[in-house]
């Protein structure tokens, strides 16, 4: 088990279900297969793990706020759920996601078409929304998220056939209070 500020984030025992749930629908859902993946959170490495069963997947960025989370599920889940960590399509950014992708919007105002960095799914596996992690349930960071996706991931906005959730490649797995403030974003 792993727990974050007394609250238990992942247990090996039932992690499957949330992990499969939270990276297989806004992957299936696409109306092409992803190939540039970015995964907010997670990690304890079990979305990642999922993501990369996609044959399509040819780049993965996960941006954690924690690098001692990842080091943590690698040393006691590293035959579970840290697998993929590894992996060379993977390149993990050790940053807090807000300022990430406000830094990414900013950086591809500037580029061409071919140099911007975008995404054809976002999946934001992030802790509850208290505390650090609150402005992560914010319309502005899904409006930040949502200018981060290909024109892929906006088709998947407008096609609106995920009933668990996905708006812009963007999958929440959490609380329906979330659902109506990313209506707002």
């Amino acid at each position: 088990m792993l727990a974050l500020d007394g609250c238990i984030q992942v247990t090996e025992m039932d992690e499957c279900g949330y992990q499969e749930m939270i990276a297989h629908i806004p992957m299936f859902v696409a109306p092409t297969a992803p190939k540039r993946v970015l995964i907010i959170g997670g990690g304890d490495g079990g979305v990642l793990r999922e993501v990369l069963k996609h044959p399509s997947v040819e780049v993965v960025h996960q941006c954690e706020i924690d690098q001692l989370v990842v080091e943590v599920s690698k040393t006691h889940f590293s035959s579970t759920l840290a697998t993929s960590f590894s992996d060379p399509r993977v390149t993990m950014i050790y940053e807090d996601a807000v300022q990430y992708c406000r830094a990414l919007n900013e950086r591809n105002a500037s580029c061409l078409e071919h140099e911007k960095c975008m995404y054809d799914c976002i999946i934001c596996d992030s802790s509850d929304p208290v505390g650090p992690a609150a402005e992560l349930f914010t319309p502005a960071f899904y409006s930040s998220m949502s200018k981060l996706l290909t024109e892929q991931g906006e088709d998947e906005l407008r096609s609106n056939r995920v009933v668990s959730f996905c708006k812009a490649g963007v999958m929440i797995y959490l609380y329906s209070q979330i659902y109506f403030t990313i209506l707002q974003a």
